[in-house]
């Protein structure tokens, strides 16, 4: 927003510009909806996200946001959808209907449709979360394909489900990290099977396939938690804190600096265990501590 978040001097009558930005973040956007400027002289409101305002005494300008979802949809075969690709409010209900060519006929739904009505060509659902593709299929000469996307996690695109997509369509897969707190779930690489071949692995986020052949997709993933873990006084622990494999054995030793002495373990060390200076994680099932390895100048 411009002017900034925060408090400003502008001087008494004189006009100003506001300005504010849509935030946007992959298929979740925060939509600027407009403006109220509120003080004991003054009410002003607007919509849209520019306006220009003149100062009457002191007050406060509050920018208002709508959530929105991204809704993809598509058609495949000879016909088209009613509603395009584009930003939708959140917990809206959306009606989509599938129109045939003359001569063609509607077959099915099919894509990101968990939840959704479908009574023949029309398929309605609430925007609560981004969806898509919605994918209505059309009888026609072109000839497509069944791709399957699995997922155990839904940060993922095109959303886990039974897409169709027309010969050579290019499509684009990617998947992002999900933090939650002190886990993390991270994709480690894919693996497609095209038709009847053989498995293909690859590693990555993201991967462009031209779509010749029926497909499964699977993208695979690994989880992390945190350890927290630091030193206090004159030493260093090592391995340090950060983020470790799930299920992994975690060892970490306590080092005291020159004319310094380790003098113990403080803090959550539950699932570890203690010899002398080293601290033992059998299995990391869970973010650990915080925990901290104590240190002390030797005395004389």
């Amino acid at each position: 927003v411009s002017p900034a978040a925060g408090t400003h001097k502008i001087a008494d009558g004189k006009p100003f510009v506001i300005h504010a930005q849509d935030r946007v973040n992959n298929t979740n956007r925060e939509h600027v909806t407009g403006w109220t400027l509120m003080g004991p002289k003054q009410n002003l409101s607007g919509t849209g996200n520019t306006a220009t305002v003149t100062m009457n005494g002191d007050a406060t300008l509050t920018w208002h946001y709508d959530t929105e979802y991204l809704l993809t949809t598509r058609s495949v075969g000879d016909g088209i959808v009613s509603v395009p690709t584009g930003w939708q409010e959140a917990g809206a209900a959306i009606a989509i209907q599938a129109q045939p060519d003359s001569g063609a006929s509607f077959v099915r739904w099919l894509g990101d449709i968990e939840g959704a009505s479908i009574d023949g060509p029309k398929i309605s659902f609430a925007m609560d979360r981004p969806r898509g593709p919605v994918t209505a299929q059309f009888s026609g000469s072109q000839t497509v394909y069944t791709v399957k996307v699995n997922s155990v996690h839904s940060n993922v695109s095109p959303a886990p489900a039974t897409l169709i997509y027309e010969e050579n369509d290019q499509v684009t897969f990617t998947a992002s990290e999900i933090v939650d707190g002190q886990t993390r779930h991270l994709p480690t690489g894919y693996t497609y099977v095209p038709g009847t071949g053989e498995p293909v692995t690859g590693l990555g986020t993201s991967v462009s396939l031209s779509i010749t052949t029926d497909l499964e997709f699977t993208w695979n993933w690994k989880t992390q938690h945190y350890v927290d873990i630091s030193a206090t006084g004159p030493g260093a622990v090592n391995p340090g804190a950060g983020w470790y494999d799930a299920g992994a054995g975690v060892v970490i030793s306590a080092a005291a600096d020159p004319h310094a002495e380790f003098t113990g373990w403080t803090g959550n060390l539950s699932g570890g265990g203690e010899n002398n200076n080293q601290l033992s994680i059998p299995s990391l099932d869970a973010p650990f501590g915080p925990a901290s390895a104590g240190f002390a100048m030797e005395q004389y």
